[in-house]
């Protein structure tokens, strides 16, 4: 039961893609473990100065994409850019994604 269990999470992972559009490429910052990374649904929520590095964009089929499969491409993502934070915005108007955080 556990193999089972186990492949469809990996399943689900892997029907997510997710894609970074750099604000500043001449920005470099060192990756860092995904699970160090933090999620914000909301800029009042960081409590800190920040600086913007990427707008994450993320896709996959809605009939085997759940959000939190979304939000550990996301976060994976974000830790591949340096990135400690990130801000998710919750539904999302066309053109409008998320974006990678980096304290100043």
């Amino acid at each position: 039961m556990s193999t089972r269990i186990a492949f469809a999470i990996v399943v689900l992972a892997a029907c997510v893609s997710t894609n970074a559009a750099l604000l500043n490429p001449s920005l470099k910052l060192a990756p860092i473990c995904p699970d160090g990374v933090q999620v914000f649904t909301d800029t009042s929520k960081v409590g800190k100065p920040y600086t913007e590095i990427a707008v994450l964009n993320s896709k996959g089929g809605s009939d085997v994409t759940s959000e939190s499969g979304m939000i550990n491409s996301q976060r994976k993502k974000a830790a591949e850019l340096g990135a400690k934070q990130y801000l998710r915005h919750q539904r999302q108007p066309e053109g409008q994604r998320d974006r990678d955080l980096h304290p100043k």
